[in-house]
């Protein structure tokens, strides 16, 4: 079966389909998947049976993966490519660290001195109803602005502390003391480094 790419909104999104991510990808496969990668910005693959190795070399195809050393607390222990987002408890019964991951709008990783290029989310359990992820287009959200607000936020730049609480960086925090407490400044507008096209 052909590769095909099937829009999920208007906005952003395709659905890959006749891709198998259990076996390695031709390059040509891969440069269709990629181009659609950069033109829709999320990529959704259904039913895709794989496993730890083939997620973390299907994502290495896209660039040099992070080892999480900003997380240490939610990388895998094996495969230290993989961050783990569970509300699973832990065997001594006390609430997973990550159970609250992702909760708020953010941009991952965005409290590092060089942020991820993106993510690949791989839902393991996920539940019948519910726990659904949210994205944004920020190409548009950055499109859409006046000429006017472009030249105003053209230099600014931004502060990223990763704490929920907005009051501290984690790194201050008990539950993830090996964090960079150095907050990171990055631009308002970012120039994606393949496409030259800009986003908030």
């Amino acid at each position: 079966m052909p590769i095909s790419f099937r829009p999920l909104s208007h906005a952003l999104g395709a659905e890959v389909q006749g891709v198998d991510l259990s076996r390695s990808l031709s390059n040509s496969e891969f440069d269709q998947v990629h181009r659609q990668f950069l033109e829709r910005g999320i990529l959704l693959f259904r039913g895709q049976d794989i496993t730890r190795e083939q997620h973390i070399a299907f994502s290495r195809r896209f660039g040099e993966l992070d080892r999480h050393d900003s997380l240490p607390r939610d990388r895998h222990p094996d495969y230290p490519e993989l961050l783990l987002v569970t509300n699973i408890p832990e065997k001594d019964g006390k609430e997973s660290a990550s159970k609250y991951t992702g909760q708020q709008w953010h941009s991952d990783m965005s409290f590092t001195l060089e942020p991820s290029l993106g993510s690949l989310l791989r839902g393991i359990t996920i539940p019948p109803v519910g726990g659904d992820t949210m994205f944004t287009n920020m190409y548009r959200a950055y499109d859409t602005l006046s000429d006017g607000m472009k030249t105003m936020i053209a230099d600014l730049r931004t502060l990223s502390i990763y704490d929920k609480k907005k009051k501290r960086p984690a790194a201050m925090t008990p539950t993830a003391p090996e964090i960079d407490p150095e907050p990171y400044e990055h631009p308002l507008v970012r120039h994606h480094p393949e496409t030259g096209r800009k986003a908030l």
